[in-house]
């Protein structure tokens, strides 16, 4: 998972474990436009209030990361310039791709530390939320 930080964060909340502010910022703001370019999400990221801006390079490679581990997707538009990615949003909601993520989470734990992962070890609520069974 090389779009997210290397470090979890158990302060924080849903995503913001896995992400910097400005990758939950992008990501936040992604969902809210539903496709944007690279500018785009650098605009955002670094608008007036923004506490700590970031280099379009890091926005850039963050997408693409993002893209590459199938959780946004891109289609490249030709404009002033040349070709641009616009990146699109994969899952319907932030929820669901929380629920991707968990999955994925809970996936690669169970093959690093060779635990087969279910109802007993977890408990049936978050079985639940990972299948999608609890909306």
């Amino acid at each position: 998972m090389f779009a997210f930080n290397r470090t979890l964060n158990l302060d924080a909340v849903g995503l913001g474990m896995f992400l910097l502010p400005y990758q939950w910022d992008a990501l936040t703001y992604l969902y809210e436009a539903g496709s944007a370019d690279t500018g785009e999400v650098w605009r955002h990221i670094n608008r007036v209030d923004a506490p700590d801006p970031k280099s379009r390079a890091s926005v850039i490679q963050y997408l693409k990361a993002m893209a590459e581990e199938d959780l946004i997707t891109y289609r490249m538009e030709s404009g002033k310039g040349g070709f641009r990615r616009v990146y699109h949003v994969k899952h319907p909601s932030l929820e669901q791709l929380e629920r991707e993520l968990v999955r994925r989470l809970l996936t690669k734990l169970a093959e690093e530390f060779n635990v087969v992962i279910g109802y007993r070890w977890l408990g049936e609520s978050v079985m639940q939320y990972v299948r999608g069974e609890d909306s």
